[in-house]
């Protein structure tokens, strides 16, 4: 939504062409979304964090957001969720690299 456009690093090209290391990588993050990094632990992280630190956050004396701490985490939870869905869609986009010409 930014329009910057990221461009990857010499060593990113040279990894990423590498179709071993590119399922590999592909892989790996795939575990990583569908395991520790899934939206369901990620929310369920943040309910918990919510729960414990809410009173401490609204009771602070500086600060770093306008929104009230539930506004805040309510972010966070979307954000995760959206974030998840970018991911997914780069990875699935991130298929065998082109060979060069």
């Amino acid at each position: 939504g930014s329009g910057r456009k990221v461009s990857p690093s010499a060593y990113q090209e040279v990894i990423l062409r590498h179709p071993v290391f590119r399922a590999q990588y592909n892989q790996i993050m795939l575990n990583l979304l569908n395991g520790p990094l899934s939206v369901g632990n990620i929310q369920t992280f943040l309910n918990q964090a919510e729960t414990t630190i809410s009173s401490a956050l609204a009771n602070d004396p500086f600060p770093t957001t306008d929104g009230s701490p539930a506004d805040e985490f309510a972010r966070l939870r979307a954000w995760m969720a959206a974030r998840d869905v970018n991911v997914r869609a780069q990875l699935s986009a991130n298929g065998p690299p082109n060979p060069r010409p």
